[in-house]
């Protein structure tokens, strides 16, 4: 049988966002930012940040998005570190 990789994703106020954004170099707002220049890229909107991994924010464009209350299929879209910074202009 085949392993399924398992992603944690850390919501909005878990110690462990607040942790991963502080590796990131990187506040709320600056993410916030650079989700909404990635989303009129991309012809699509930030409904619901999910949170954030070690290697990226994690939003889909469902609004007000919950996983019991939202039993239609969502977009998921990871967004790593790396695209970011490159939206915001920051460079390593």
């Amino acid at each position: 049988m085949d392993e399924i990789p398992t992603i944690t994703i850390y919501t909005r106020g878990h110690p462990l966002e607040t942790r991963i954004l502080g590796m990131q170099d990187l506040t709320r707002e600056q993410v916030g930012k650079a989700l909404e220049l990635y989303a009129k890229q991309h012809d699509t909107v930030v409904g619901t940040v999910l949170g954030v991994t070690a290697g990226a924010v994690v939003f889909t464009p469902v609004t007000n998005w919950n996983r019991n209350s939202n039993p239609e299929p969502a977009d998921i879209h990871f967004i790593p570190w790396e695209k970011i910074r490159e939206l915001l202009g920051i460079k390593l």
